[in-house]
């Protein structure tokens, strides 16, 4: 089965449709690393939605998404890129998630955003700077998956791993590489 992708919103421009080719090489990378499948499809089909908004429009979002809390209002109001995780209620996967860039970013800033922001939406929601250079560290502008960010995809997407288990079971099952124990 393939995750449908899709490019809502804000038609993009054509630099940002070269953003999106390089986005596509990630996937396949992404696919690689964890069995997973992704296609394109139209904006109301896609699992993941991916937008290019001007940042003043952040504030926009569907008012459903922004009522989580202090928490979401103040990423909205302070991100140049995020992603909005969805789940249905009660379950312990995620069902989908949209992907919002700024459109007025340096194409080099958007490419590393639209990456990192896809990877966080299959389930590595948080940045962190405790292994260098990675795609989830602000101080980094990498354009591609690093090795440790590879170990990371790897493991969430073993087989072995089931939604709902604890860290504790998961490191039973999985030897952990010290390069990515923090706690």
């Amino acid at each position: 089965t393939s995750s449908r992708v899709a490019v809502a919103g804000v038609a993009p421009r054509l630099d940002q449709l070269f953003d999106l080719a390089g986005l596509d090489h990630g996937l396949e990378r992404i696919a690689g690393l964890t069995g997973l499948r992704f296609a394109r499809t139209l904006p109301d089909e896609g699992r993941i939605r991916i937008g290019f908004l001007p940042r003043r429009r952040f504030d926009d979002l569907p008012p459903a998404l922004l009522a989580r809390g202090t928490q979401y209002r103040r990423l909205v109001s302070t991100s140049a890129c995020m992603v909005l995780l969805l789940r249905q209620p009660d379950a312990l996967d995620l069902s989908g998630a949209m992907i919002i860039i700024a459109s007025e970013l340096p194409q080099e800033h958007r490419r590393h955003c639209l990456l990192e922001e896809f990877v966080q939406s299959l389930g590595l929601p948080n940045d962190h700077c405790a292994y260098r250079p990675s795609l989830f560290c602000d101080r980094d502008s990498v354009l591609q998956l690093q090795p440790a960010d590879e170990i990371l995809l790897r493991t969430l997407y073993s087989p072995r791993l089931q939604p709902g288990m604890t860290g504790l079971r998961g490191e039973r099952l999985l030897p952990v590489e010290p390069l990515i124990r923090w706690a």
